[in-house]
């Protein structure tokens, strides 16, 4: 029987995402509660794996299980058996490259797997993000330190949590008020609430830089396995030159300096965030797939 994902299911989860281990921004618990009002889930806990599934107006699809790889293909076996009993079409979302490799070899001919530029994570070498080191990262570098130089005595770096709920929410509006209007922004708005209300259970880093007093720019991160930190929100006043350079390179400084790789997840296909992301040089893309059962 499926059951709806709430709070409670946090440690659940966390728990089963640890043993998949997968490539993909996407299997991440701090990403599936910022989107719970868009992408709302549920779960079914069965031999030794966890099955999620979005469930909204006529869409029913699944995550990729969460088990081990050794019990990987069982699982599959045990999600068919579970879209036949919903009586609803097999579709597995975010696939990582590495499982549905294993699903052509194991099931030929059985599955077509499509896939979109949207969804790739896009993936960075940490160090070059700390330093922006490198004849590539010039215009980033040329912008943290302008911010340096230009805002010496007036910024200030903090960590942050749930007690800053209040303030994050100021700086959202603001940030908001800038763009266009996005239903999906106030979907984010409303996860990023939450989440801040979740701090202490969701093992997420939140650091804020404050000018003259001010907070004007915060981001949140989680460590996605022991190399990779993966940037899920970041939010900043885009008029002070520098202030995303200096809270990305500081996020990373304060909160994972030994990390390896950057997961600053995909650009949903939205033009401008796709060229932001490019503009740090990513050095590879995790591909995604969605799954269906040939006809």
């Amino acid at each position: 029987m499926l059951k709806k994902v709430t709070t409670k299911d946090i440690e659940l989860i966390k728990k089963y995402l640890k043993i998949a281990n997968y490539k993909s921004s996407n299997y991440n618990i701090v990403s599936m509660f910022l989107w719970l009002d868009d992408y709302p889930l549920y779960y079914i806990e069965k031999d030794n794996a966890l099955f999620l599934f979005v469930i909204k107006n006529e869409i029913f699809y699944s995550y990729a299980p969460l088990t081990s790889e050794d019990n990987f293909i069982k699982s599959i076996k045990n999600l068919k058996e579970i879209f036949a009993s919903q009586q609803k079409e097999f579709m597995v979302c975010y696939l990582p490259k590495n499982e549905k490799e294993k699903l052509e070899e194991e099931f030929k001919d059985f599955f077509v797997f499509e896939t979109t530029r949207d969804q790739s994570d896009y993936i960075y070498d940490a160090e070059k993000l700390m330093n922006y080191s490198g004849r590539k990262m010039q215009k980033k570098r040329n912008n943290y330190n302008y911010f340096l130089k230009n805002y010496v005595g007036r910024y200030e770096f903090r960590e942050l949590n749930g007690n800053h709920c209040h303030e994050c929410n100021e700086l959202i509006k603001k940030w908001i008020a800038t763009k266009e209007n996005n239903p999906s922004l106030a979907s984010e708005h409303q996860g990023i609430i939450r989440m801040l209300n979740y701090y202490d259970i969701l093992d997420m880093k939140i650091g804020g830089v404050f000018i003259d007093g001010i907070l004007e720019g915060f981001s949140i991160s989680t460590m996605l396995n022991k190399d990779c930190v993966q940037t899920n929100v970041e939010k900043a006043n885009g008029e002070i030159r520098g202030l995303y350079q200096y809270l990305v390179s500081m996020m990373l400084k304060t909160f994972y300096p030994t990390a390896k790789i950057v997961n600053r997840e995909d650009d949903v296909g939205i033009e401008m965030l796709r060229k932001s992301k490019e503009s740090y040089y990513p050095e590879e893309y995790w591909i995604v797939y969605s799954c269906k059962e040939m006809r």
